[in-house]
């Protein structure tokens, strides 16, 4: 694939910085290393709170399992609107809440919905399902805390994952789950066939990269022990999904996949597939127009969820 012809002078120019965050080191990179590359990069594209954003960080003790990090981020006025609680991506590997501390920030600000950001356990240290435990309990803490009051699940890429899962966990619950918004996500979608081989060495993310991601995750390369999103049974009672997905990502596919199903079982569900963008786009929404673009309709999209407004597929 072209990508020298298939992407713009921006985006090139947020890879080109994104690649200089990280070392040669002449071997291959721990795990450790591969965590300690992927915050400062990540730290490389943060910004300045908004003006009048308040940041508060929690930690909750759940039975049965570790302590879990939150981070709230509350605009003016916002606690009487419905709340996005958001997973953050780095393939079940990396990241926390320092790596998506801006893009959370920005998220609230621009939305004006408070945002609670969850910490998981990473893998390989810990295997499936301690990341989606980990986030089932964060969830089942802001319910028990602040009851009836309406949430959306968001996250980008493995994030997306575990924001998607969980919503299958929660379809035959009463808590009022309001929507998904799905950030270049990665769903189980089949790693043979369509944008994953198209897109195998695209920049960013490639095929070889999400077969390493899922390893660590699953501690397994068998494909049928692998519980996604995308091989459940039921869609029926999923809550109304939008999800962005990036034409150059060789995860481009599960995004419009996972919102057919929906679809097919009666629910409402629309992929953006954003032209000339790549996977991880979302950290360089201030380096340019194009970028900036997708992060604006995310943020229109979900101010559209919080308020139950459809104005997609019509």
């Amino acid at each position: 694939m072209d990508y020298e012809a298939l992407l713009d002078e921006e985006v090139k120019a947020f890879i080109a910085k994104t690649a200089s965050c990280y070392p040669e080191r002449g071997e291959p990179p721990t795990i450790s290393q591969i965590r300690e590359d992927y915050e400062a990069m990540c730290a490389q594209f943060s910004a300045p709170y908004p003006e009048g954003l308040k940041v508060a960080d929690a930690v909750i003790e759940v039975p049965s399992l570790p302590p879990i990090s939150l981070r709230w981020y509350q605009p003016q006025g916002a606690s009487k609107l419905p709340a996005l609680i958001y997973f953050h991506g780095g393939g079940f590997v990396m990241g926390g809440l320092e790596s998506h501390d801006s893009i959370c920030a920005d998220l609230a600000f621009d939305a004006g919905l408070e945002v609670m950001a969850v910490d998981y356990r990473l893998a390989p240290e810990h295997l499936f399902p301690a990341a989606l435990n980990d986030v089932a309990a964060a969830v089942e803490y802001f319910c028990a805390h602040q009851p009836d009051r309406p949430f959306l699940l968001a996250g980008d890429s493995a994030g997306a994952w575990l924001a998607a899962r969980l919503s299958h966990q929660l379809a035959a619950s009463e808590k009022p789950l309001l929507g998904q918004l799905l950030i270049y996500p990665t769903l189980g979608g089949d790693v043979d066939s369509g944008s994953y081989l198209v897109h195998a060495d695209a920049p960013m993310l490639t095929r070889q990269d999400v077969l390493w991601y899922s390893r660590q995750f699953w501690g397994t390369e068998n494909p049928e022990l692998q519980d996604g999103p995308l091989v459940q049974k039921d869609f029926s009672a999923l809550p109304p999904t939008l999800i962005f997905a990036a034409s150059c990502d060789p995860l481009c596919d599960d995004g419009p996949a996972y919102a057919a199903k929906i679809k097919a079982a009666g629910g409402r569900a629309h992929c953006f597939i954003e032209e000339g963008l790549i996977h991880g786009y979302l950290r360089g929404r201030k380096e340019g127009p194009k970028i900036k673009d997708s992060f604006t309709r995310m943020v229109q999209a979900a101010c559209a969820l919080s308020q139950s407004n459809w104005p997609y597929d019509l």
